[in-house]
């Protein structure tokens, strides 16, 4: 990660101003409980899920799971952190103990867990709209790639990896979210 003298310098020598958000929206912004109400009220679609403010034990992760419809194999984030480290995957009371500590105090994204085909798209946006990028397959867990179990060690480029329907949709739905 470049630090903030890092960046300046290099917008410096190449004779150019770089302009970032506020500290406090890109925190906001960071918050993958935020970044979930922002793709619901674009309509865009992820996997079934409930954001809940805070969730206290197994027996209340199970009932609002039930009750939600998500089943009992349960994917939990954090709103912060590295995935690798603030996403937890629960099938009963021993992994929730597991855990509990790093759950609990917090607001939280619980989802069904899916059998998925990661993938990852860049956006950018500009004063004249959002600029969808390159489409990536996810290289999440590779231990030779990565500093510990789960953690992302970045993407790879495999323009195959989604069809051209696939891409369409997901560049709408892209820019509707931007």
């Amino acid at each position: 990660v470049l630090g903030a003298w890092e960046i300046d310098l290099g917008s410096q020598e190449l004779g150019y101003d770089l302009i970032l958000p506020s500290a406090e929206l890109r925190t906001r912004l960071d918050s993958k409980i935020v970044t979930t109400q922002l793709g619901n009220e674009a309509g865009a679609p992820s996997v079934p899920n409930l954001l809940a403010d805070d969730v206290a034990s197994w027996d209340e992760l199970a009932q609002l799971a039930e009750l939600n419809g998500l089943g009992t194999d349960l994917v939990v984030q954090t709103p912060y952190g590295d995935s690798g480290k603030t996403t937890f995957f629960l099938t009963g009371r021993q992994d929730w103990d597991r855990f509990a500590d790093q759950i609990t105090g917090q607001p939280v994204k619980i989802m069904k867990r899916i059998n998925n085909r990661a993938a990852a798209v860049e956006a950018v946006l500009t004063k004249h709209g959002t600029i969808v990028g390159p489409f990536m397959t996810d290289l999440t867990g590779y231990p030779e790639l990565t500093p510990y179990p789960g953690g992302w060690c970045g993407n790879d480029v495999f323009p195959e990896a989604i069809t051209d329907e696939q891409r369409h949709r997901a560049i709408d739905l892209v820019r509707r979210f931007g």
